[in-house]
Formats: C-alpha cells, structure tokens, sequence
C-alpha cells in the first residue's frame, strides 16, 4: 500500500497568488473593483463587502482609511471555496482550490490582477496619495495524499524520505523554526 493523490486527476488541493501593494486600497479604488463583478461573475458569482474597524498604531496611511475587504467567489457543493479573490488592506489574493491545470487558471489569475490594478489606477485620490504598486508576489501550490494502508503502517517522518522538505531529512526531529524578518 500507499499514498495515492486526494484528486483522481492530481495532488493539488489549492494554487494560490497572493500580491502585496506598496500601500493599502482606499474605500474609492474597492468601489470601482466591485464594478468589476460583472465581468468576473461567471467565475466568480458571488461579491461580498466584510465590514471591518480599522485602528492605527501610528499615523494613517496618506489618502484616507483603507476600505472594507472585497471578495468574489464561487463555491464547491458542499459550501466551501472552490475559487476566491479577495482585496483586503495591501493584498489581493488569488485561490483555486478546485484545481484542473495551471495553464486554465493562471490567465483567469492575469486577468483579474490586471483589472484589479486597472480599476484602482482610474480613481482619483487625494494629492499626496502615492500610486498603488506591487511590492511583492507570492504563489503556492498545495499537495494532499491519501494513505490506503493501515493507520499504523504509515510513518510521514521516516528518515531518509527525499518527500521531505531538507530541513526534515534525517535530522530526527522537527524542522528548525521559521524566523521572520524584521
């Protein structure tokens, strides 16, 4: 027996792009991003607004408050995300969590990014508000497998498994924690 992947057709239970801006989006820029919705809703049908309270250690951001966070998704059957993009505060963050081929889905990904940052970019802000701009991306791809043998057969920390990020192999414990930087 062994681990077979989750999905028939791969191991990918979610592919996710997560984008951080240079400053938050302000309540105009995530009302011309609902403005989107329609063009997104075949994908995505649902918009929904999270009101949120926003306190500040410190001086505001230049240009006002940031708004509440934007989401438009699609759901699985059972009621969980099947694909979500949201703006919240200086993210915008892509999840696919019914995955098919990166192929199908990374030109969804350009295009919503896109329209995003085109949508922003056409409100006008208070002077001094610096234009929004991408500080960094991140993308991930998540794994799932399911074991068929018998619960006690199975040993996710086997030594010399080459499965095992390096940091775990034959090291005999648990991997090092992770330190953030400043």
């Amino acid at each position: 027996m062994s681990f077979r992947p989750i999905n028939p057709q791969n191991a990918l239970v979610e592919a996710s792009v997560v984008m951080r801006f240079s400053r938050p989006f302000f309540e105009p820029e995530l009302a011309a991003i609902r403005g989107l919705h329609g063009r997104f809703a075949k994908d995505l049908p649902q918009l929904a607004t999270t009101p949120v309270n926003t306190i500040f250690i410190g001086a505001a951001p230049v240009g006002g408050l940031p708004g509440a966070p934007v989401t438009m998704a699609a759901y699985k059957k059972d009621g969980t995300f099947e694909t979500r993009l949201q703006i919240q505060g200086d993210l915008l963050i892509i999840n696919f969590l019914l995955y098919t081929h990166w192929s199908e889905l990374w030109p969804k990904a350009q295009l919503w990014a896109s329209s995003v940052l085109d949508a922003a970019r056409t409100v006008g802000l208070p002077d001094g508000t610096l234009p929004i701009q991408i500080t960094s991306v991140l993308h991930q791809m998540i794994d799932a497998f399911v074991w068929e043998g018998e619960s006690a057969n199975v040993s996710v920390q086997a030594r010399g498994c080459r499965a095992r990020p390096g940091t775990q192999r034959d090291s005999g414990g648990s991997p090092p924690t992770p330190r953030m930087r400043p």
